[in-house]
């Protein structure tokens, strides 16, 4: 079986002038909201099975909302699933993570934005 990535997007525009540290929490919340939600499939319980978690990959992307709204056109017409986390109390979208996928899938739909 193909080795899993899991892909995370963090929105500059709505993160620009943050600390790293709560940069890092956005992406964390959104990782965590994903797998709380999908747990159940296939993915997660082969990118989690005991066997593979030292062989976990995760790749932190920037992307911008305008970046992010094309890309989530695409995501849901192949059918592939994710979390977008809003930071509360202001609503803003701050971060997404792709359900983890095989990176000869994913890579092709991502490969515009830049690592973080």
């Amino acid at each position: 079986m193909a080795k899993l990535v899991q892909y995370i997007m963090i929105i500059k525009e709505h993160t620009a002038g943050w600390p790293l540290g709560a940069i890092v929490a956005q992406g964390c919340h959104a990782i965590t909201a994903c797998m709380a939600l999908y747990h159940n499939t296939e993915a997660y319980k082969s990118y989690t099975q005991e066997s593979e978690l030292s062989e976990m990959r995760k790749v932190v992307l920037e992307s911008s909302m305008e970046q992010w709204c094309l890309l989530k056109q695409t995501l849901e017409a192949k059918g592939i699933r994710f979390y977008e986390w809003f930071e509360k109390p202001e609503n803003v979208l701050t971060a997404v993570a792709l359900l983890p996928g095989s990176q000869t899938i994913l890579k092709p739909l991502i490969s515009h934005l830049k690592l973080l």
